[in-house]
């Protein structure tokens, strides 16, 4: 039985080295344009918030939502030039170093894209200011995940999945029928 279980392990492990190895997945790239400037992440003493902390955590979720949707081999940049996370510090509370989310503060990131395909060649870009004005609906996820940045993380996979993977296969289709 743990001959069996090791075997079974050995085999898991390899596919995926093999997987990562030989794949074509989409790969992505981040930027992060003037900080400094960006409404949130460090801006508040009060916020534990920080650009690094962020951008790690953010990373491997848009990687794995790129995989996704985006077409193999494919690249997305991503240049952030704001983000301002969902909630606010309100300094009239007598515990003002704690973030209150509420639905006047929605989660909000602007950002530049570009998207390239196998080749190097540009499919799609543009810029973009997305928010989620029903961000406090999603209450049923939000309250069994101890995201930190649950809110930042759904923005961002609902603009992948919803806007630009499809913009792209409008743009492969089109590209397709031309040929």
């Amino acid at each position: 039985m743990t001959r069996t279980i090791e075997t079974i392990v050995s085999a898991l492990i390899l596919s995926l080295v093999l997987g990562t190895v030989n794949g074509t997945s989409a790969n992505v790239k981040l930027e992060w344009h003037q900080p400094e400037r960006y409404t949130d992440l460090g801006t508040n003493s009060y916020d534990d918030a920080s650009l690094d902390t962020f951008s790690k955590e953010l990373e491997p979720y848009i990687i794995r939502f790129a995989d996704d949707y985006l077409p193999d081999g494919s690249t997305l940049e991503i240049t952030f030039t704001n983000v301002d996370l969902a909630g606010e510090f309100e300094p009239w509370r007598l515990n003002n170093d704690v973030r209150i989310v509420r639905s006047v503060y929605p989660p909000k990131l602007s950002f530049t894209y570009r998207v390239y395909d196998i080749n190097g060649n540009l499919i799609d870009s543009g810029e973009r200011t997305i928010t989620d004005l029903t961000f406090d609906f999603n209450i049923g996820q939000r309250f069994f995940s101890q995201d930190k940045y649950f809110y930042e993380k759904d923005l961002i996979a609902s603009w992948i999945r919803n806007d630009l993977a499809i913009s792209i296969n409008k743009i492969i289709r089109k590209s397709r029928n031309k040929a």
